[in-house]
């Protein structure tokens, strides 16, 4: 997705929108199952599966930051509430401010 935002951005910029929910879902829930699981010491999950989970949260928090440079992308309200809420989560704020210094060494 990330190189349909480089090379297209007019086909991200239409369909923007239907970007949000997935987003969303992918990064609220790990978010949250990375807290359920720190929370319980004595869980099943492993250090693997958090792993995992973070590097879910790390891409498409990438895919993020590659879209919101879109034009036109700010047009669209889902989009600009989505970006606003990603920013106000304290567990992402280190994150996404260290992936967006990196968007310049972002390979696609």
């Amino acid at each position: 997705m990330c190189k349909v935002a480089v090379t297209s951005p007019a086909v991200i910029g239409r369909s923007v929108g239907s970007l949000v929910d997935p987003l969303e879902k992918t990064i609220f829930k790990k978010l949250k199952a990375n807290r359920d699981a720190e929370k319980n010491e004595n869980s099943s999950t492993t250090n693997t599966d958090g792993d995992r989970d973070g590097e879910f949260i790390r891409s498409a928090l990438r895919l993020a930051i590659v879209v919101d440079g879109v034009e036109d992308v700010s047009a669209n309200r889902r989009w600009v509430e989505f970006m606003e809420k990603l920013r106000k989560k304290d567990q992402l704020v280190t994150v996404f401010e260290a992936l967006k210094q990196e968007k310049g060494a972002l390979v696609f």
